[in-house]
């Protein structure tokens, strides 16, 4: 799948308000498509997660989403996810993308 066809899901796990919206935004420009975002169940994660669960089929939207965000663990999802990534923002994004 091309960056266009896969949906992303963006959590905010900082105390940093509105920062969900605002990467959203910054995603929704690299041409993903956005399904939700909002605030992640607990605001003290340490470092950005990357869940995919596109099950292997989108190699270069995990490319570049691994891009946008640098240090960021990318990690296959286990979870019930109804988008193809799920971007859990951490202390360590500094507001880049």
């Amino acid at each position: 799948k091309a960056t266009g066809e896969v949906t992303v899901a963006v959590e905010n796990g900082t105390a940093v308000a509105g920062l969900a919206l605002r990467v959203a935004d910054q995603l929704a420009a690299e041409q993903f498509r956005v399904s939700s975002f909002g605030n992640a169940g607990r605001q003290a994660v340490a470092r950005t997660v990357i869940y995919d669960h596109s099950g292997g089929n989108a190699p270069l939207a995990r490319s570049r989403l691994a891009e946008l965000f640098p240090g960021s663990l990318v990690l296959t999802g286990t979870g019930t996810s109804t988008a193809d990534f799920v971007v859990l923002l951490g202390r360590d994004f500094a507001g880049g993308v």
